[in-house]
């Protein structure tokens, strides 16, 4: 993997931007590839007939992958430019629902067949391009992992924060009170671990909203900021 390759490695994993990690698949592209554009703001529609169970290639331009949960909430997971393969993923396990792909500007599509993914003399002309693939599906992995890290994360702070929040209802409004609960109670209380729960106050503490949390004292900075946090989605 070159310079360039490293780098945009670096911000898949801390950025969530990717492009060029697949320029050796442009080799692939000749006068019989199905090429498609699309304009700024259109959906690549996976399902559609005529594009499922196909894998494709960004020759320029910028999508932006996003899932909806289950409560309708659309979270964005990375933004693909030129020299990156999408959708290989979803080809080779099926999986078709709540995924969004948004052209955030003008963009061309080279499309394969996913069978090529799956075709044992494909694989063994073109080694280097699975070898490249196999790289770059590992960093799709290592974005996903951080996103849903980083969504586990949110939802432990509403949580710690809610609880706060209830602390201080409880204790008349007060900011500093005795809220006779170490951290590991806390733990206890909410299902998650001590650590996470530590992490969280720290965030908390950072964000200036409260600055100590003990067994013997709980001191809260700026109860509408936690209640914000509580309540975020």
């Amino acid at each position: 993997m070159n310079k360039e390759n490293i780098k945009d490695s670096f911000f898949l994993m801390y950025g969530s931007s990717i492009s060029h990690i697949n320029n050796p698949w442009k080799n692939l592209i000749s006068n019989n590839t199905n090429i498609r554009q699309y304009s700024k703001g259109s959906l690549i529609e996976l399902g559609q007939n005529d594009i499922i169970n196909k894998f494709y290639y960004i020759i320029n331009g910028k999508i932006k992958l996003s899932y909806v949960n289950n409560n309708g909430n659309e979270r964005t997971i990375l933004y693909a430019s030129t020299g990156t393969l999408m959708n290989v993923p979803t080809v080779l396990t099926g999986d078709l629902e709540d995924c969004i792909v948004e052209c955030v500007m003008p963009t061309k599509i080279a499309i394969f067949d996913a069978k090529l993914l799956q075709d044992p003399k494909f694989v063994s002309k073109y080694p280097d391009l699975f070898i490249n693939l196999l790289k770059s599906l590992s960093l799709h992995l290592v974005i996903h992992a951080r996103r849903l890290r980083a969504s586990s994360a949110d939802f432990s702070i509403r949580q710690v924060a809610s609880f706060i929040c209830e602390l201080v209802d409880k204790n008349s409004g007060q900011l500093v009170f005795t809220p006779n609960l170490s951290q590991q109670d806390l733990a206890i209380l909410l299902g998650i671990h001590r650590t996470t729960v530590t992490r969280a106050l720290v965030q908390l503490r950072k964000a200036n909203i409260v600055s100590k949390f003990t067994k013997h004292e709980v001191r809260v900075l700026d109860l509408e900021k936690l209640k914000r946090f509580a309540h975020r989605k």
